[in-house]
Parts: C-alpha cells; sequence; structure tokens
C-alpha cells in the first residue's frame, strides 16, 4: 500500500483539506480542485468541451456540479456514472481537535489523545484507518472516481462504454446538487446518451461496530411530514375555557414518534419509524395564554409506502391522536369541575383534520390574485436563519391566521427534502444486470481477496441515488407537490425530468465508520488496494452485459 505515490490517495488528502461544509460557497473550492486536476489530463486539453461546470439552477449561493466523461473509441451512446458530492457536515463536534478535522493524517496521531470508544480506539491502534471529516462521507467516494476518469482517459480506446462521473453539492443539506443535475442528465440523454448505470461512492452504512463492506443496490427513501396543531386561546387562569394545542401535540407525538408499528419494511427488513426532528409553539412573545399553536415535524424513512399511503396514515394519525386528546380534556376538565364546583366545564369540542392541500385551496380563494404575494409575505416573516422547512411552517401557520381558523384541528402535510426509495426488483434488463454484477463483486471479493461482502437492498443513509429516476407515477409527484408548503417555490424538484430517467443504479464506496461523529474513518487497506479493483470489475462486467 504505497500511500506517497498514489494520486487518488494525494487527491483524498487534498480534498478532504478543503472545508467544504454544506452550505456554503466552499463547496466550489472543491468544483475548482477537481476541474484543475482534470485539466492536467491530455483528453481534457484535447476535448475541453468533455469536462463541465455546471451552475445549480435556482441555488442562492451560485454553487457549481461537475460533470466529466471520457468517451469509448469507437464511439458509443453506452454511459456508466461514477458519482460522489462534494460537501460535508460541521466538525464542531471535534471540539479542541477541530482544527485538525481537515488534516487526516495530523488528526489520525492527535485523536488517540482523546477519549473514544474501544472499537475506534482498536481501529486506531491497528494503524489501517484514517480518520477526518469528509473522509469517509464521502470524498474517499470522490477521489476514487476521480482515479478511475483519470485511467480511462489516458486511453480511451480501451473503453467499451463511455464513463462519466459527476460531482454534486449540498447533498447533506437537501441534495440540492443533484436535484439541479436532474435536468442536465435528461438533456444528455435527449442528446444521446443512454446511462447503463450509475454507481454511487457513499461509505458503508450499518449499525454494526465492524460492518463487513457491501454493494447496495437501492436505496433507502426519506421524507419529513409535520402536523400543525390548533387548540383554542384561554387564560391560564381559565384553563378549561380553552385547549393547548401542546395537548393535540403531545398526544400525536406519543402515537407516532418512534412507534414500530408506523415503521416501513421491504420483504424482511424493518427501517426507523417516525422521529421528531422539530417542535415549535409558534409563540414570539411571553403569555399567560395556554398555547393555542404549535408545529411537530417528523422524519421518515421509506421502503415500501408511496406518498398517499403515508398522507392517509398521517390523517389517521391526526385524528386519532385529536381524539385521544380531547377525551383527556375532558375527562380532566369534569374531574376539575367536581372539585371546584365550577359550572360549563368542560367545552363541547369537535376533532377537525385538514390536509395542506385544502388549506392552500382555501388560502387561494381568499386571496385570488394576490396568493403570490402572500406567500412571499409569509416567507419574509422568517428570520435570516431560517430554511425551508421552517419557512414552509411559517406559511402554513400565516394561512390559519389569514383564514381566521379556529381549533381544535390538526393540518398535516409533507416538508422537503424528498429521497424517493428506489428498489432494486429486477423489472427491466438494467436491474438485473446490476443485480447480476453484484454477485459477481461478492464472488471475486470472497475468491481473490479473502473478504466477505454484502449485498444490500437498500443504502440505508439514503443518498442522491433518489434522483436517478421516479417510478411511483405523476399522481404520486402531484400528491406530494400539492401537500408540501416550499414546493417548487423554495424547494424546487425537477418532477418532468425525473420521470424521463431510470437509470440502474449501485452505490459500491469504501469501508467506513462512524460518519457525522468525531471518529469518522475509513479503512485504508480495503480503499486502497481493493474496492479499486472491484470498481473495474462493476464497470467490465456492467460493460460486458449490456452488449
Amino acid at each position: 500500500m504505497d500511500l506517497k505515490n498514489s494520486a487518488m490517495y494525494l487527491d483524498l488528502l487534498s480534498l478532504v483539506s478543503i472545508p467544504s461544509v454544506s452550505p456554503s460557497v466552499k463547496e466550489n473550492d472543491v468544483v475548482q480542485y477537481i476541474y484543475d486536476r482534470f485539466m492536467e489530463l491530455d483528453y481534457f486539453k484535447k476535448n475541453p468541451w468533455d469536462l463541465q461546470v455546471l451552475p445549480c439552477d435556482k441555488d442562492l449561493l451560485g454553487r457549481n456540479i461537475v460533470f466529466a466523461i471520457v468517451r469509448a473509441q469507437p464511439s458509443t451512446s453506452s454511459t456508466i456514472i461514477l458519482m460522489g458530492h462534494m460537501d460535508v457536515i460541521s466538525p464542531d463536534v471535534y471540539g479542541k481537535l477541530k482544527e485538525w478535522a481537515f488534516s487526516p493524517e495530523e488528526l489520525s496521531r492527535r485523536i488517540g489523545e482523546e477519549d473514544i470508544d474501544e472499537n475506534a480506539r482498536e481501529d486506531l491502534d491497528s494503524g489501517e484507518w484514517i480518520f477526518g471529516r469528509g473522509v469517509a462521507d464521502m470524498k474517499a467516494g470522490v477521489a476514487l472516481c476521480m482515479d478511475k476518469l483519470r485511467e480511462a482517459a489516458r486511453d480511451p480506446s480501451a473503453l467499451k462504454v463511455n464513463l462519466a462521473v459527476l460531482f454534486v453539492p449540498d447533498e447533506e443539506n437537501n441534495s440540492g446538487g443533484m436535484l439541479g443535475a436532474v435536468p442536465y442528465l435528461a438533456e444528455y440523454q435527449e442528446k444521446g446518451l443512454s446511462y447503463l448505470a450509475c454507481i454511487n461512492t457513499e461509505p458503508t452504512f450499518s449499525m454494526e461496530p465492524d460492518p463487513a463492506p457491501a454493494v447496495y443496490i437501492g436505496s433507502l427513501g426519506k421524507l419529513n411530514t409535520f402536523f400543525y396543531c390548533l387548540g383554542s386561546q384561554s387564560h391560564v387562569g381559565e384553563y378549561y375555557r380553552g385547549l393547548s394545542s401542546g395537548l393535540l401535540a403531545s398526544h400525536i407525538n406519543l402515537m407516532l414518534d418512534g412507534n414500530p408499528e408506523f415503521a416501513d419494511s421491504h420483504g424482511d427488513a424493518w427501517y426507523s419509524p417516525y422521529g421528531c426532528i422539530k417542535m415549535n409553539d409558534m409563540r414570539e412573545e411571553y403569555s399567560a395564554t395556554i398555547v393555542s399553536r404549535g408545529v411537530f415535524a417528523y422524519s421518515y424513512l421509506t421502503s415500501s409506502k408511496k406518498p398517499s399511503e403515508i398522507l392517509e396514515d398521517l390523517e389517521t394519525v391526526a385524528m386519532e391522536a385529536q381524539k385521544n386528546a380531547l377525551d383527556h380534556y375532558e375527562k380532566n376538565a369534569r374531574s376539575f369541575a367536581i372539585r371546584s364546583g365550577a359550572q360549563n366545564i368542560p367545552v363541547d369540542w369537535e376533532p377537525r383534520v385538514m390536509s395542506y392541500a385544502t388549506l392552500e385551496e382555501k388560502t387561494r380563494a381568499l386571496y385570488g390574485e394576490r396568493f403570490d404575494k402572500f406567500v412571499e409575505y409569509a416567507f419574509n416573516k422568517c428570520g435570516d436563519e431560517a430554511d425551508e422547512r421552517d419557512k414552509g411552517i411559517r406559511l402554513v401557520h400565516e394561512m390559519t391566521m389569514a383564514l381566521g381558523m379556529e381549533g381544535p384541528i390538526v393540518i398535516y402535510g409533507l416538508l422537503p427534502p424528498w429521497y424517493p426509495h428506489r428498489i432494486n426488483e429486477e423489472l427491466d434488463r438494467g436491474e438485473t444486470v446490476i443485480k447480476a454484477v453484484a454477485t459477481e463483486l461478492v464472488q471475486k471479493a470472497r475468491e481473490e481477496f479473502g473478504q466477505n461482502m454484502e449485498i444490500r437492498k437498500f443504502y440505508e443513509g439514503v443518498s442522491d441515488l433518489s434522483y436517478c429516476g421516479y417510478t411511483g407515477g405523476k399522481q404520486e409527484l402531484d400528491l406530494f407537490g400539492n401537500n408540501c408548503p416550499v414546493w417548487n417555490r423554495l424547494y424546487h424538484f425537477p418532477s418532468e425530468d425525473l420521470v424521463k430517467l431510470r437509470i440502474p443504479i449501485m452505490n459500491l464506496g469504501p469501508r467506513g465508520k462512524d460518519l457525522h461523529k468525531r471518529t469518522e474513518r475509513i479503512h485504508l487497506p480495503y480503499y486502497m488496494d481493493i474496492l479499486p479493483k472491484l470498481m473495474d470489475l462493476a464497470i467490465s462486467c456492467i460493460s460486458a452485459l449490456n452488449e
């Protein structure tokens, strides 16, 4: 394992040294590095049009995408894409080691002085692992893709298919980079490229302490959901004259948060259920008034459920939880009336639910041609720190205020980002080829390298592979959009171009651990000696099986 003379390893160190924390303009520094490295190659000096820096449409930070292709000789339309994202998450978790988070070799020397878990300590002491922010997630994959394209550029006549790379920003935030790349991929397809596969290079994702390397033939989905709970105002001294939105939200949370009954599954595999990611009382000032407006948001992993099924679940939860909350209220109110001798309590509340799509329809009817101005006004009421989810919730809040809505009512809907799940069910030749290639990789890893390797149905950390095509139908896309407050306003989802693509997908990346933690690391022997050979096999097998 000759690290000093390895262009891939040197690229890895250089890429990690760029603090491309998402979202920030520093992501474009990675773009510049990749562009400069590729322009050193004779192929791109002769064919500069095959190396493109492409703007992410509507990106407020002006971030860019890199698409480069080495065309086979003789020419062909068949193309394999290697892919990776250029951004990383914040290094704040490193504490006093933060200044070395982007210097893998130095960090690997220093992190042993810290209190790290036993598994990380064993890996460090072995000398076979290198630590650093982004070293696994996922600049090792980017460096691998660069190395494979560099090899292809040296002798295009040895290629049977075109080899392309796609590097995108923003995966750690909203996947705006990949969403921005979809129209370009659709355009290149219309101009003649035929995509045999997209191979992503995300690292191993597993809950196990020592996961085996894996080849993933699908990608888990993810979306965010929200419940806006509207109660009824009352002074705290007259509690039972009003209805706390906190009571409504609490029953929703008890019913939904972490409940395995709502976990999605595929075959005998189950995935994490709804997890609460945000709660807000929507109040901007202190008041001796019971809270009457509040919102809870949840993240949800999908492997089979469609937006229509998820919205049905949300409606069911909103109604059943609200009934439970009102029963709870009534029981307490009656008990208080008996103790205090108070009259005319409890209030006879009736539970109601409403989808965001219906809420917007009512607000459009109210404002007519002024509706877009109203939306702009609602977004502008958010502070500079607000993201798309915050602004979507604010829009819901302003709609309920404008309509003069009285509770109790629970409004449910969806928030970005949306990663549609991708499943390999061998429904076409492309998926059948990917399944066969995965089997070949596992056999090669075992027989030639003595390395156990798994085939996994989904990349379980969610990935940009979700946007290599959408097969769920236009009705599901429309349903999601109609129930998402920021859809095609602040969150731009390329629906029309996405349905044009049906790119077979695979994830084949380094053996990594502790993604997003301060002990993020990759196994160097696998990364340097085995993974490049497995990637060569994947490319050659996909090419051969598609002849």
